[in-house]
């Protein structure tokens, strides 16, 4: 029988994180929380070294975008695809 996925989201990813320090601090061991949480070491591994250092609301606004925009943020968008086309000086 297999588990299906539970896809979280980055606020739910740093609740669980400090649900699951709490109850290591408190004496419970490692196997024990990830079993509680339903996730594997190393999905464990990875949200500590992706979320450890954020709050709940700096999960929400995201990580890659100025506070405020509301769009992906986009640092430089480059050259435009197709040049502008020049009339032909001479005419």
């Amino acid at each position: 029988m297999t588990k299906t996925r539970k896809r979280r989201k980055p606020q739910q990813i740093v609740k669980a994180l400090a649900e699951g320090e709490a109850t290591l601090a408190a004496g419970t061991t490692s196997a024990e929380v990830y079993q509680k949480l339903g996730v594997a070491e190393s999905t464990w591994m990875r949200w500590k070294k992706q979320f450890s250092r954020m709050k709940s609301d700096e999960a929400k606004r995201g990580c890659n975008r100025p506070q405020g925009l509301s769009r992906p943020y986009r640092r430089n968008p480059g050259p435009p695809r197709w040049p502008a086309k020049t009339r032909l000086s001479g005419r």
